[in-house]
């Protein structure tokens, strides 16, 4: 994928800063200094330090779909899914720390937590269209968000997994992917079940009214 200038300098210093310092305490300023840009230069590139995290969630989805393994295709839904996260996790690898940071940060900022669940939103609905799932509807919109909640409490164990193996990470992948696994085809017999109560609904009624008429 094509990069503007800077742009994996501008990734790099923030997820550095975040290494030591909270979401709020870097500032534009701070990040064009580190990353040898100037102000003016930056704010040509950039609408504001979300602006970074935005570019760098992109940047990783682009890794991601593009390491796609296609001989999955035929593997469960659940397989697929695990694949490709891990391999998402791999790409987070080297900014590991700077994304405990920012976790840190986002523990006490709701304001700052809603931005980054509606990025980890946008970047998952893509993680799912390149595995084949559907993100359509509301089933979708329930995948997309069970994905993002999902992938919190693996990332969790993740930024406490020392082990190279990540023995533990997989573990929890596959934990809650069998527990989302659960609840979404809970979820999705229910709302397939809604159109015909809806129709036995409008069936009973329509028999009141024709028996309201008869006697009438």
């Amino acid at each position: 994928m094509d990069k503007e200038p800077n742009q994996d300098a501008l990734i790099s210093t923030l997820f550095r800063l975040l290494e030591t310092r909270s979401w709020h305490d870097i500032s534009l300023a701070d990040i064009a200094l580190e990353s040898g840009t100037d102000l003016a230069e930056l704010r040509a590139r950039i609408d504001g330090r979300f602006s970074v995290l935005e570019k760098f969630a992109r940047q990783i989805d682009v890794e991601v779909i593009k390491a796609v393994d296609p001989d999955l295709k035929g593997e469960p839904a659940r397989e697929r899914l695990f694949d490709i996260l891990m391999s998402r996790l791999d790409a987070l690898e080297p900014f590991k720390s700077g994304i405990a940071g920012l976790a840190r940060s986002a523990r006490r900022d709701p304001l700052l937590a809603a931005q980054l669940n509606r990025l980890a939103c946008t970047s998952q609905g893509w993680m799912l269209e390149a595995v084949g799932i559907s993100r359509d509807g509301l089933i979708g919109a329930l995948r997309i968000q069970g994905l993002v909640l999902a992938f919190s409490r693996v990332l969790s164990v993740w930024l406490k997994d020392d082990d190279p193996d990540m023995a533990r990470t997989m573990a929890e992948l596959d934990k809650v992917l069998r527990r989302g696994e659960t609840v979404l085809d809970t979820v999705s017999r229910f709302c397939a079940a809604m159109p015909s109560a809806a129709g036995r609904r409008r069936t009973a009624q329509e028999r009141d009214d024709l028996q309201g008429r008869a006697e009438a």
